[in-house]
């Protein structure tokens, strides 16, 4: 354990509190944050992924245990948010927004960064490889829990959101574009292969300082029972499915760790977007993206040190 924290969770968290403590100080502005997280996502991340992928000498099948994996976590995350809902009686649309965060991860960022400081090369290829039907998945789910409230005008949001979030996601062709070079062993120029490097060398690092600028706990209190609900179904209930699942299907013992990081991804800032965009409850969104990117550092270093 002592090694986990030291070399994983501890610089990853350090970075995400000082964006954090550099928003605070206005060092970091608003200003910046817009234009460095486009950069990031549309840019930066997707080279992390493509250098991952294209230098990859074997290339992991999708696999129908690979899917019921990753499928049956949603399932079992989305039917107890839902359970949850109907017992505390949370109604409106606080409640879309509660299943929503139960089961949307923030793979992009976090799931990523924790997968390429604590598992080393290897381990995070092998998450990349597994991530895209997790990101189509969440991002299917969360059209449907949204569609399930349309109001009218929604259709279209609800359309825009879903291609973007899949046919144009950039990590998800970042993904298909480093497995054709891959597989079809496309020679790639040094001078391209350095820039690829450079735009890489700044992705993650500047992903975890925008996670820390982003965290706001204003009004934490008034909802920790319901935050407490949704931290127990995403950071323990989601990735303890797919472990679980992983065993009973026999896939490989090495898919342990990157699947409980993808499943343990805290809630993903899309959440927010879409309860804003929606007719969600954007604060409670909000509030359920911060205390849980805090709170996976403590379920991270678990799931490190136990599997």
């Amino acid at each position: 354990m002592g090694s986990i924290l030291s070399n994983a969770t501890i610089p990853i968290f350090s970075v995400i509190v000082l964006g954090y403590f550099l928003r605070k100080k206005e060092v970091i502005t608003p200003q910046w944050i817009g234009p460095a997280n486009t950069v990031t996502f549309y840019v930066a991340v997707p080279a992390v992924i493509f250098r991952a992928v294209a230098r990859q000498e074997t290339i992991i099948k999708l696999s129908a245990p690979v899917s019921l994996v990753i499928l049956g976590s949603i399932g079992v995350a989305l039917c107890v948010a839902y359970m949850v809902t109907l017992l505390a009686k949370i109604k409106g649309d606080t409640a879309a927004t509660f299943v929503h965060s139960s089961v949307h991860g923030n793979i992009g960022y976090m799931a990523y960064a924790v997968a390429y400081y604590g598992l080393g090369k290897s381990g995070f290829q092998t998450a990349v490889f597994l991530s895209p039907l997790l990101l189509i998945a969440q991002n299917t789910v969360a059209v449907l829990i949204f569609a399930l409230k349309e109001r009218s005008g929604q259709t279209k949001i609800l359309l825009k959101l879903f291609l973007t979030g899949i046919c144009v996601n950039p990590i998800i062709l970042a993904v298909v574009s480093g497995i054709i070079v891959s597989l079809f062993q496309i020679h790639i120029p040094v001078w391209l292969g350095q820039f690829i490097d450079i735009l890489a060398s700044m992705g993650l690092p500047t992903a975890l300082l925008l996670i820390g600028s982003n965290l706001t706990f204003t009004n934490v209190g008034n909802d920790v029972t319901k935050l407490a609900a949704v931290g127990c179904i995403k950071l323990l209930l989601m990735p303890l499915t797919g472990v679980v699942l992983l065993h009973l299907l026999h896939l490989p013992a090495d898919y342990a760790k990157p699947f409980a990081i993808l499943l343990g991804a805290p809630t993903a800032t899309v959440t927010y977007v879409m309860a804003r965009q929606l007719g969600g409850d954007p604060v409670f969104a909000s509030e359920a993206i911060s205390i849980h990117t805090l709170a996976c550092a403590v379920t991270y270093s678990i799931s490190l040190a136990v599997l």
